[in-house]
């Protein structure tokens, strides 16, 4: 009986040393590094002082054709109770409940898009009409802007384009606008 439980002994030292060796031999060795192959970027320096950061200020958040269309609006809305808000990300305007089916899909439909121009109710910031910027040589647009209408007008918000290269006709806008519910 000592010589069986002495066999059993030897067989789970055994095991145990056997399973410790090839864990060793299946870990990938590590190589010693080159010095100066490559350069370490210090963050917490980085963070500490703000002389080294590589960041810049942009000149303006929009310039030329969207800047007018812009200040159009802005001077339609003065004095009423709308603001226009340029550059806003759709998925700041809408949103998929997450009890919806494929929630996740569809959000990552809507969260890096930007809307052009977005018309909100004073106080409280509650969207009420997207403005799509049209270009009439831009082809590359169409099918993105398309979902993007029909997500938009789906939660019950205005939308309409505007084709930038035009002139624009301030008591037209205003008809368009007053059209799709707001009060001016």
């Amino acid at each position: 009986m000592i010589q069986l439980i002495g066999l059993l002994l030897v067989i789970v030292i055994t095991k145990l040393v056997w399973d410790y060796v090839k864990e060793r031999e299946g870990k990938p060795k590590v190589k010693p590094s080159k010095p100066n192959q490559g350069k370490v970027i210090d963050v917490g320096d980085r963070w500490s002082n703000k002389n080294n950061m590589p960041y810049r200020m942009q000149n303006h958040l929009i310039t030329g054709k969207d800047l007018g269309l812009y200040q159009l609006f802005s001077e339609l809305l003065k004095d009423s109770k709308y603001a226009a808000f340029p550059r806003v990300r759709l998925a700041e305007v809408i949103t998929v409940p997450m009890t919806a089916n494929n929630a996740e899909e569809y959000y990552n439909r809507i969260r890096d898009k930007t809307l052009d121009l977005v018309i909100f109710e004073l106080p409280d910031l509650t969207p009420q009409v997207v403005i799509s910027i049209e270009v009439s040589e831009d082809k590359r647009r169409g099918a993105g802007d398309s979902f993007s209408k029909k997500a938009i007008e789906s939660c019950g918000l205005g939308y309409f384009s505007i084709d930038i290269n035009s002139p624009q006709d301030i008591e037209k806008l205003k008809a368009e606008l007053i059209e799709l519910g707001l009060e001016l």
